[in-house]
């Protein structure tokens, strides 16, 4: 099977570095077109008692997100590959996964952060959910050892 399209979902975190240079080395050598992805975690359960805190938040995390492509646009500006560079908003692992499915995606490279423990249990992790139920093949890039 050829990959045509890998989605890359960055978060400015080193995982995310990883994930996407991996992704830019086989892209590069199976001529495939990457798609990155940033998702800002707007979650609109902040509550209505705290609106304005609440707003001032998801531009926050907006804000972020679009510094976090921006950055990486810069890291990939010299590569010669075909790279979309997306921004969405809502729950990670959920856009991620509607992601795949939308634009037909043949597989995933995404970076894991290697929490264990009570991180894991309150936070979850986005790359186990994603595994779990994408469509399409996935690389999890972990920590180098």
């Amino acid at each position: 099977m050829k990959y045509e399209k890998i989605l890359v979902p960055v978060d400015g975190s080193e995982f995310g570095k990883m994930a996407l240079q991996r992704a830019l080395n086989a892209a590069e050598y199976i001529g495939s077109e990457i798609i990155v992805l940033t998702v800002a975690e707007v979650n609109v359960s902040y509550g209505f008692r705290y609106a304005g805190a609440a707003k001032e938040l998801a531009a926050s995390l907006i804000k972020e997100a679009e510094a976090i492509i921006e950055e990486t646009k810069e890291f990939t500006k010299d590569k010669e590959v075909n790279i979309q560079f997306i921004t969405e908003k809502g729950s990670p692992a959920s856009i991620i996964l509607d992601t795949v499915d939308e634009l037909g995606i043949d597989l995933l490279i995404i970076g894991s952060s290697g929490k264990s423990g009570v991180n894991k249990f309150l936070m979850g992790s986005v790359a186990e959910k994603v595994v779990s139920y994408a469509k399409c093949d996935v690389l999890v890039i972990h920590k180098d050892k």
